[in-house]
């Protein structure tokens, strides 16, 4: 089985039309992981969320923006992983997460 991921520079998650485009993409791409990076959002709302993960697919963790900069949102597909643990620094998320599959850890 292969890993299908999106990491992406979106600069501001809020942005006309970025909530749209992402849907989209997921829904095309059933990614495993997402990770998306200058989100420009201090606090990541279940409504931003549900712009373009409707059906709860993913478990999400961010860090929020400082100022109009930064901001980091991860999510792994529920179907795929179990998240194990996770570690925050002030410009990195890191999951462990449980492939239920392949039966093995991977570091996100």
């Amino acid at each position: 089985m292969s890993i299908n991921g999106l990491i992406w520079n979106c600069r501001g998650l809020t942005k006309k039309g970025v909530s749209t485009f992402l849907k989209d993409l997921i829904s095309q791409n059933r990614f495993h992981f997402v990770g998306l990076q200058e989100t420009m959002i201090k606090d990541c709302e279940e409504k931003v969320l549900r712009k373009f993960d409707s059906n709860k697919d993913y478990l999400w963790l961010y860090n929020p923006s400082k100022g109009k900069s930064g901001g980091i949102l991860v999510g792994a597909r529920n179907e795929f992983y179990d998240v194990g643990s996770f570690q925050q620094g002030d410009f990195m998320l890191q999951m462990n997460l449980w492939d239920k599959s392949n039966k093995i850890k991977w570091n996100l």
